[in-house]
């Protein structure tokens, strides 16, 4: 499988940064931001940002699930403002439950037409159900699970995370894995003997995301992070922390190891109906129960 990002995934280069007057940063006001890509790329963004803007930014470090369930949680009065980064389900999700807002940023010409059609519906999925309906599109229901039930018996584990199954296979706890294709070239960076191979007869994608929460308090704050971070300026801080997945942004310079997406076969992915959360949950509820409930 291989995600597509609209966030960043390339080198990084020199950035000259803004000095904002004392006055200034107190009028600019704050930030309330959840974040759900690697702590050092959180990390950096919270600081450029504040420093080019004057706005004072609070990053909290979530997990895709814990992003989706603090803005349900503070439906009634949301003391986020932004959600950056993850897959695209929580913010799908978020969409559907009216937590968060329609924005249709300037810099939309600018990105990949894949891009384009994630901001206006952020129909994608998490790690194991892009798997799951890939092999669906691909196979059809039927024989899809069967294949699944049969792929079952070689199976060591289903592990918690996306990364999971290549790092097991890095050192040597598994002969295979299932992951996208930008999590490979960290793990031969560290000098493990690890390789990707996209599958022939076509395979899946992944859009990571972000969201403005409905409600915020500070609106117009939250629509300047959500264009800033779709500049090529901002998508190059994903660099540092080597995720190495795909800018949205057609100016982000790409790193010499991102995967040549023009060397993989995409399957012709039906997002108005697998990307439906209802479509998603009836096939990963049908997965846990007839696949992953076998014995190992």
């Amino acid at each position: 499988m291989t995600r597509l990002s609209t966030l960043s995934a390339t080198a990084m280069t020199p950035l000259l940064l803004a000095t904002v007057p004392p006055a200034l940063a107190q009028d600019a006001g704050q930030l309330n931001v959840i974040c759900s890509v690697q702590a050092e790329w959180c990390n950096m963004i919270q600081t450029v940002f504040a420093k080019t803007t004057g706005i004072k930014v609070s990053m909290s470090l979530k997990g895709s699930g814990e992003a989706l369930a603090q803005p349900i949680a503070g439906r009634a009065n949301p003391k986020t403002d932004a959600s950056f980064g993850g897959t695209g389900d929580p913010h799908l999700q978020a969409a559907e439950q009216g937590l968060s807002l329609q924005c249709r940023p300037t810099s939309l010409p600018q990105l990949h037409a894949w891009a384009q059609q994630q901001a206006a519906n952020p129909a994608s999925s998490g790690t194991a159900s892009t798997r799951v309906v890939t092999l669906v599109q691909l196979m059809g229901e039927d024989k899809a699970f069967e294949c699944m039930k049969a792929l079952h018996r070689n199976i060591s584990q289903y592990t918690g995370s996306g990364t999971g199954p290549i790092k097991a296979v890095a050192r040597g706890e598994a002969t295979a894995s299932i992951s996208f294709v930008h999590d490979g070239p960290d793990e031969a960076m560290q000098g493990f003997p690890v390789a990707t191979i996209a599958p022939a007869e076509g395979t899946g994608a992944e859009i990571g995301s972000m969201s403005i929460i409905k409600g915020t308090r500070n609106l117009e704050n939250a629509k300047k992070f959500y264009e800033w971070a779709l500049l090529p300026q901002a998508q190059q801080f994903g660099a540092a922390s080597k995720p190495f997945q795909r800018s949205s942004n057609k100016a982000t310079p790409v790193d010499a190891r991102v995967t040549d997406f023009k060397k993989i076969r995409f399957i012709d992915d039906d997002r108005a109906r697998y990307g439906a959360s209802a479509e998603r949950k009836r096939l990963i509820s049908k997965w846990e129960e007839g696949v992953n409930s076998l014995p190992i």
